[in-house]
C-alpha cells in the first residue's frame, strides 16, 4: 500500500449525492451497497498509487503524489459504479473532485487550505460528475488520458473562501456529461462581498449567531457592540455560511452612507433590484416581494437611522419567511428584537503558567496581529523574544480587531518593544488604514467619533466625563461625581450610552453593578474632555471622591471593604498620578496608610514602594509626621522586597523622628519593625522579644489602638516560640487572638492562629497543631481572602505534613508556594529558611527526581488549590 504523499499533493474526495434519503429508504440495501461502495472506492484509489487517509460515512479522502494518478482513479471509479448492479435497484451516484496544493501531515492526517478547497469543490459537484480545480488542470492539462477533455465551467465562488475558484468537469464518452448548474453560491441569489482577508477566530460567536437564526422563534437578531469590533466582518460570515438555508437567498445592505431614515426601504429595494412603479407605495411593494420569499436581510451599521427600526417590523410582520441580521452600535428596540453583544477578541492571560509561544500562539486576538502584521510585512514571525510584547498590545488594545489591525500594519516600522511604547497614546498610532475601507474605519479615532457624533448633548456631556474613570465605575460614584453637575436623570443617560455600546456592563467583586470603557474609547473621551476645557475640574471631583473611598474603608476590616479597595485598584492608581502631577504627595500618603493591608494582599508591593519613594522625593510639602509615617512605609516595603539595609535605614530614621516629635503610635510601629529585623534576619530572638516588649508596653499606655496590640503581640509569641518558650509563646498568641477579635479583625486574627498551630506542631501535639493551622487558613478563606495573601499560614503547614509523615504533600505545597512568591507574595528570611531546611529534608527521603515531580506538580496547579491541598478537601 503507497505511503502518505508528501509536498505537493492530489487531494481527491468523494461523498454519495442523497445517501440519507437512500438510507431512509432502502436501509437493509443500503448496507449491503455501502460494503460494495467501500470495496470499490478503496481498491480503485490504492491501485491508482493513491492513499486513503480518512473515511467519514459513506466519504473518501484520499491523496495522490501524483494528479494523473488521481485523475485516472477518478474516471475508474464513475466508471465501476455506473456498470454496478446494485441491490434493490437503488442509484447509487458519487460525486468526486480533485484539487492540488500543499497541506500540513500531522498525526496520519492532513492539514490546510487545501483540504478546505476540494472539500468546497466537491460539494459543488453531483452525482457522477468530476470537478477538477484550476490548480489540477494546470498539472494535467498536457498529459490527459486519450479521450479525456476537460470543460471550463468558468469562476465560482465556493462557501467560505476568499477567492472565486475556476472549475473544469471532467468529460469522458464513457460517462454522463449532462449535468445541472454548479451547487456553489452564485447558484443561490446573494450578493455578498468577496473578503480580502481570511475570518480569523470567532468560531463561538458565529456558531452562536448562527444556532439563534435558526430558531423558528427568532426573526431579528442584531449584532451590538462598539466601532472596531468587527461586526460587519461577523454578520458577513455567518450570512456566507446560512445561504443554503433560504431558497430566496441571501442579501446584504450597507447602510453607513444613510441619514435619513426614510431611505432604509429604497436600500433594501435597490439591492433586492425591485423596480418601483410610478405611483407605488415603496413599503406596499417591498412587502409585496418579501410575502412569499424564504430570505435573509443583512442590514449593517444601522445605530445612526435606529429611528426606521418600524420599517423593518412591518416588513417582519408581512413576510413570514423573512429572517434579518443588523450590526449596530445600539439595538434597534422593536418588537421581536434579540441582541447579540459582539465580545473584542479574546485575549491572552498572561497570569498562566503555561504561557509559552505555543500557547501564545493560539490566542486569536494574537492570531489576527500576526496574519495583518504578516500582510505588512510577509518576513514577520512570532518568537520568543517578541510574543509578550505582542500580547500586551494586543491587551491594551482590547481585542479590538480594527485596533489590533491598524497596530499591526505599523509593523514595517515599529517592532513590538516601540509599539508597546507608542500605544500609551493610542490614537497616534492607530492610524493608516486601507483607503477602501470608509473613512470611520480608517483610523481607531474615526470609529469612535462616528458614534460619539451620533449622541445628542446630554450623552455627549456624560460621556466625555466617563473618560476620567480608570478600570470601570459603578452608580455610586457616578452620581456621587457628577449629579450635581449634569442636569438630567444622569442613569437614562448612562442607560442611553449601554445601549449604544460606548460602556459595556463588567463583573463586580460587589453587589454593585460595575461598568467600563474599552481603552481606546475611554482615550477619545479623554481628549474630549480636555477639548471642552474640564478636564482639570472633572479630575479634582474624581480624586476627592476617591480618597473619601479610602476613608470609608480604611476603618473596616471586613472582607467586603477590602474588596472595594481592590476593585478601585485603577481609579486610586489614577488619583495618585494625579496628586504626584501636583504636588501634592499627602494624598498618596494617606491613601497608602489606609489601604496599605489591602494593596499588599492584592500583590501591589513593588507599587507600593515606588509611591512610596516619589512620597519621600516631595517631602518638602509634608511635615514630619507625615516623613516619619512615608519613611515607615517605605522601611516596609523594602524589608518585604528583602532590601534589607535600606529597610533598616528607613526605620532607624522614622523611629528617630517619632522621638522627636512625640508620636507613640510611630515609635510602636517603628520598633516592632525593627523588632521583626533581629527576629527573622539576624535570629537575635532575645533582643527581638525585649523590642517587642517595649512596643507592646508603648501601645498599650500610650495608643490604646487594638490591631497595633494584637500584631505586636502576635510577633512576640512567635519570637518567644523561636526561643522554645513554648508555653509563654501560645499565651502571647491566644492574647493577640482575642484582642484582634475584639475588633473582628479576620485577616489579623489568622496570624495568631497559624502561630499556635506551629507551636503545637513543634510540640508534637499533631492534632492540636492541624485544628489551629487549618482554622487559620479556613477563616481566611471564608473572610474571602485572596491566595496570595494566606502564604504565611501555609508554609507553617509544609513543616507540618513533613513532621507527620507526609512529605509528597510537603513538597507539593513548595512547589505552589513558588507560584505563589511569582505572583506577588514575599517570603521573610525566617521562612525562606524554613523553606530551604524543608527542601533539603525532602530530597533526602524522596530522592531528588522524585522530589522535582512532586515539586513541578505544585508549582503548575492553579493558585485556588491552595486551600484543598492544605485542608485535605
Amino acid at each position: 500500500m503507497p505511503s502518505m504523499p508528501k509536498g505537493i499533493i492530489t487531494f481527491l474526495f468523494t461523498d454519495i449525492q442523497g445517501s440519507t434519503t437512500l438510507w431512509e429508504k432502502h436501509p437493509t440495501a443500503m448496507k449491503l451497497a455501502l460494503k460494495k461502495h467501500d470495496s470499490i472506492l478503496r481498491e480503485t484509489i490504492e491501485s491508482n498509487q493513491g492513499f486513503v487517509f480518512k473515511t467519514v460515512g459513506d466519504a473518501f479522502y484520499a491523496a495522490f503524489s501524483i494528479a494523473l494518478d488521481g485523475l485516472k482513479a477518478a474516471l475508474e471509479i464513475q466508471e465501476k459504479l455506473l456498470t454496478e448492479k446494485w441491490p434493490d435497484d437503488i442509484d447509487i451516484q458519487v460525486r468526486i473532485a480533485l484539487h492540488t496544493g500543499n497541506a500540513e501531515l500531522r498525526d496520519n492526517d492532513y492539514f490546510g487550505q487545501a483540504l478546505n478547497r476540494v472539500a468546497r469543490l466537491e460539494a459543488a459537484a453531483h452525482g457522477g460528475q468530476i470537478l477538477l480545480s484550476n490548480a489540477t488542470q494546470e498539472y494535467l492539462h498536457d498529459s490527459l488520458p486519450t479521450g479525456i477533455t476537460l470543460r471550463d465551467m468558468g469562476s465560482h465562488n465556493l462557501k467560505n473562501l476568499l477567492e472565486p475558484e475556476r472549475i473544469y468537469q471532467v468529460v469522458s464518452s464513457t460517462l454522463p456529461d449532462d449535468f445541472p448548474t454548479l451547487r456553489t453560491l452564485d447558484l443561490k441569489r446573494n450578493n455578498l462581498p468577496v473578503q480580502a482577508t481570511p475570518f480569523l477566530g470567532r468560531k463561538r460567536e458565529q456558531e452562536g449567531i448562527i444556532a439563534l437564526i435558526k430558531n423558528d422563534d427568532l426573526r431579528l437578531l442584531t449584532l451590538t457592540g462598539p466601532g472596531g469590533t468587527g461586526k460587519t466582518r461577523l454578520l458577513l460570515q455567518s450570512m456566507t455560511t446560512l445561504v443554503d438555508d433560504y431558497q430566496d437567498g441571501v442579501f446584504f445592505v450597507e447602510l453607513a452612507s444613510i441619514f435619513d431614515p426614510s431611505l432604509v426601504a429604497q436600500s433594501i429595494a435597490d439591492v433586492l433590484d425591485i423596480n418601483i412603479g410610478s405611483g407605488s407605495d415603496l413599503i406596499e411593494t417591498l412587502i409585496d416581494y418579501l410575502a412569499d420569499k424564504s430570505l435573509l436581510l443583512g442590514l449593517d451599521n444601522f445605530e445612526q437611522i435606529v429611528d426606521a427600526g418600524p420599517i423593518i417590523a412591518q416588513l417582519m410582520s408581512a413576510a413570514p419567511n423573512l429572517n434579518v441580521l443588523v450590526s449596530s452600535r445600539q439595538i434597534l428596540n422593536i418588537y421581536g428584537e434579540n441582541e447579540y453583544p459582539v465580545p473584542p477578541l479574546s485575549l491572552p492571560d498572561l497570569s498562566l503558567k503555561e504561557n509559552t509561544l505555543a500557547h501564545f500562539s493560539e490566542n486569536e486576538a494574537i492570531i489576527m496581529f500576526l496574519q495583518r502584521a504578516q500582510a505588512a510585512k510577509p518576513q514577520f514571525q512570532l518568537t520568543e523574544a517578541n510574543i509578550l510584547d505582542i500580547a500586551k498590545i494586543c491587551i491594551k488594545l482590547d481585542g479590538l480587531p480594527l485596533a489590533i489591525e491598524l497596530a499591526a500594519a505599523r509593523i514595517k516600522l515599529l517592532n513590538p518593544v516601540l509599539m508597546l511604547k507608542k500605544l500609551e497614546n493610542s490614537f497616534s498610532l492607530l492610524k493608516g488604514g486601507k483607503k477602501n475601507l470608509p473613512a470611520r474605519q480608517q483610523t481607531m479615532h474615526g470609529a469612535v467619533h462616528w458614534s460619539y457624533e451620533l449622541l445628542d448633548e446630554h450623552e455627549k456631556a456624560l460621556f466625555l466625563r466617563l473618560g476620567i474613570f480608570r478600570g470601570g465605575f459603578n452608580l455610586e460614584a457616578l452620581e456621587a461625581i457628577f449629579g450635581d453637575e449634569l442636569n438630567e436623570d444622569i442613569f437614562d443617560t448612562l442607560a442611553s450610552l449601554l445601549d449604544k455600546s460606548l460602556i459595556r456592563e463588567i463583573s463586580s467583586l460587589t453587589e454593585n453593578t460595575r461598568f467600563s470603557m474599552l481603552e481606546v474609547i475611554r482615550e477619545y473621551a479623554r481628549e474630549e474632555l480636555k477639548k471642552a476645557n474640564i478636564v482639570e475640574i472633572t479630575a479634582q471631583r474624581h480624586a476627592d471622591y476617591y480618597q473619601q473611598v479610602v476613608e470609608d474603608i480604611s476603618g473596616y476590616t471586613d472582607r467586603q471593604h477590602q474588596i472595594i479597595g481592590m476593585e478601585e485598584v485603577d481609579n486610586l492608581r489614577a488619583v495618585v498620578s494625579w496628586a504626584f502631577d501636583r504636588y501634592k504627595p499627602q494624598i498618596p500618603l494617606n491613601m497608602l496608610l489606609k489601604i496599605w493591608m489591602t494593596f499588599q494582599i492584592a500583590g501591589h508591593l513593588p507599587e507600593i514602594a515606588g509611591w512610596v519613594d516619589r512620597v519621600l522625593e516631595q517631602r518638602e510639602k509634608l511635615d514630619d509626621l507625615q516623613i516619619s509615617q512615608a519613611l515607615r512605609l517605605a522601611g516596609t516595603a523594602s524589608m518585604n522586597l528583602h532590601q534589607t539595609n535600606k529597610g533598616i535605614a528607613y526605620y532607624e530614621e522614622s523611629l528617630a523622628l517619632t522621638r522627636k516629635i512625640g508620636d507613640f503610635r510611630g515609635e510602636a510601629s517603628c520598633i516592632n519593625n525593627l523588632a521583626s529585623v533581629y527576629g527573622d534576619i539576624n535570629q537575635e530572638y532575645e533582643k527581638a522579644c525585649d523590642l517587642l516588649l517595649r512596643a507592646l508596653e508603648i501601645s498599650r499606655n500610650h495608643v490604646q489602638r487594638p490591631i497595633q496590640q494584637g500584631i505586636v503581640l502576635a510577633n512576640l509569641s512567635e519570637n518567644t516560640a523561636r526561643l522554645g518558650k513554648f508555653d509563654e509563646a501560645i499565651s502571647y498568641a491566644e492574647q493577640s487572638y482575642q484582642v484582634l477579635k475584639s475588633v473582628n479583625s479576620v485577616p489579623y486574627m489568622t496570624l495568631p492562629e497559624g502561630i499556635i498551630g506551629d507551636i503545637y506542631r513543634r510540640k508534637g501535639e499533631f492534632e492540636k497543631a492541624r485544628e489551629y493551622l487549618q482554622g487559620s487558613i479556613i477563616h481566611w478563606r471564608d473572610w474571602g481572602g485572596e491566595p496570595t495573601g494566606a502564604v504565611f499560614g501555609i508554609v507553617p503547614f509544609a513543616s507540618f505534613y513533613l513532621d507527620v509523615g507526609e512529605p509528597k504533600r510537603a513538597v507539593q505545597l513548595l512547589g505552589l508556594l513558588a507560584s505563589l512568591f511569582e505572583k506577588s507574595a514575599v517570603a521573610n528570611h525566617q521562612q525562606t529558611r524554613v523553606i530551604e531546611a524543608i527542601t533539603q529534608k525532602t530530597k533526602e527521603i524522596l530522592g531528588t527526581k522524585s522530589f522535582d515531580t512532586l515539586y513541578n506538580e505544585g508549582y503548575s496547579m492553579p493558585i485556588e488549590n491552595i486551600y484543598s491541598l492544605v485542608l485535605g478537601e
